[in-house]
């Protein structure tokens, strides 16, 4: 009997030398990512694990892992890559493609939302290629493997972060309590920033409920 079959690989597998044993065991393709082994929860009363045993963890909190390892494992085998991992609309099946994928698998959305998550994705997905003139998916499947860089490659461009506007909000203080470079600090009923301490990193963007401050060039 003479059928394809494709492999599944997990993120925390050797790529290289898994996608090297598929293809000489004559695979059809390669899919990935499967579920990341996982203990779900334990009862902090008891001692007692969520499940007597390990788990799989899916759905969208794996996606950014599922793209980055199916970017990888395109640029090392000429088999069609399946983008599986957190599919959860059209346009995470658009960043699976742009990552190199041919084609894409959805599990946990149909198993939360039901099958009606196909068809309403690949819906989706007809009005963008059509709204963007794309006739063929090798057009833009891989695009983004072509902006990806190693960390030597990045040129480094410092940022400092600076107020938005101002903030005299006494009982939040997140931003202060999150800078490790003590470079935010409560002055005189207001936040100020030092710039001769700040590194740049942006968590006390993130952090801020009300978005007031911003990161510039240096």
């Amino acid at each position: 009997m003479n059928i394809p079959v494709s492999v599944k690989l997990c993120a925390t597998a050797n790529l290289l030398s898994s996608v090297r044993a598929a293809e000489k065991a004559g695979a059809s393709g390669i899919s990935a990512i499967d579920t990341l082994r996982c203990i779900l929860s334990i009862d902090t009363e008891s001692g007692l694990p969520g499940l007597p045993t390990y788990g799989g963890y899916s759905g969208a909190p794996i996606r950014p892992i599922g793209l980055a390892t199916v970017a990888a494992i395109v640029q090392t085998t000429k088999l069609p890559v399946a983008g599986i991992g957190g599919i959860e609309n059209c346009e995470n099946l658009i960043e699976y493609i742009m990552a190199g994928a041919s084609c894409a698998g959805i599990g946990t959305q149909i198993l939360l939302k039901g099958y009606g998550i196909i068809k309403k994705t690949l819906e989706d997905f007809s009005d963008f290629t059509s709204k963007k003139n794309i006739s063929d998916l090798e057009n833009i499947r891989g695009c983004a493997l072509k902006k990806l860089k190693s960390f030597e490659e990045i040129k480094l461009e410092l940022k400092q972060a600076e107020l938005a506007e101002n903030c005299t909000d006494h009982e939040c203080q997140k931003c202060v309590m999150c800078c490790l470079q003590n470079a935010i600090r409560l002055d005189s009923g207001r936040i100020k920033i030092d710039p001769s301490l700040c590194d740049g990193c942006g968590l006390c963007l993130d952090i801020c409920p009300d978005a007031r401050i911003r990161l510039s060039w240096t």
